[in-house]
C-alpha cells in the first residue's frame, strides 16, 4: 500500500516484496501492490502497473452527487479505454 513515494520506491519495494515471497514459500503474485491517491490519468497509470502496482485507487474529490457523477463519467471515459476496458 505505497502512499507518497516515488516510482522508483516502488519498484524497489515491490522486488523486495517478491523476493522476500519466494524465500517464505508464496507466490510474489499473491500479494496485491496498491498505489494510493493515483491521478486519473493513463499514462500515470501505466507507470504505476511498469512500477508494480496491481491496481491504483484514484481519488475523487467533489462537492455534491451530481459532480461527482459528473467527475466519474470523465474519468471512466479518460481512464477506461486506455486500459482496455469499454466505458
Amino acid at each position: 500500500m505505497p502512499v507518497g513515494v516515488s516510482l522508483e520506491e516502488m519498484k524497489h519495494g515491490r522486488e523486495t516484496l517478491n523476493e522476500l515471497a519466494v524465500q517464505a514459500g508464496r507466490d510474489p503474485r499473491s500479494i496485491q501492490v496498491v498505489a494510493f491517491f493515483a491521478p486519473p490519468d493513463p499514462a500515470a497509470l501505466q507507470a504505476f502497473e511498469d512500477a508494480g502496482a496491481d491496481a491504483a485507487l484514484i481519488a475523487l474529490e467533489t462537492a455534491g452527487e451530481q459532480e461527482a457523477l459528473a467527475k466519474l463519467e470523465e474519468m471512466a471515459q479518460t481512464v477506461l479505454p486506455s486500459r482496455g476496458r469499454g466505458v
